[in-house]
């Protein structure tokens, strides 16, 4: 709790592709996050996916203050 109030943090949610549930983990994870830390400072929420073709899902996270990281797998 100390060090989260005293510092930003970043909730990683990292999965193979981007999808409903990736989103709906990391808003989770920041928001329980949240609620056991009262006195936090900044939380960022960020996912990393091996796979991003769907620019819907992505202007969700755009919308949500979510980075969408996209790996470059071969």
């Amino acid at each position: 709790a100390a060090t989260i109030a005293e510092h930003d943090v970043e909730v990683v949610e990292a999965k193979w592709e981007l999808n409903l549930d990736v989103i709906g983990q990391v808003i989770a994870g920041a928001v329980m996050l949240a609620h056991e830390s009262p006195r936090h400072r900044l939380i960022r929420q960020t996912v990393v996916v091996g796979k991003s073709d769907d620019s819907a899902l992505e202007w969700v996270c755009a919308k949500r203050g979510i980075r969408v990281v996209q790996l470059d797998l071969p």
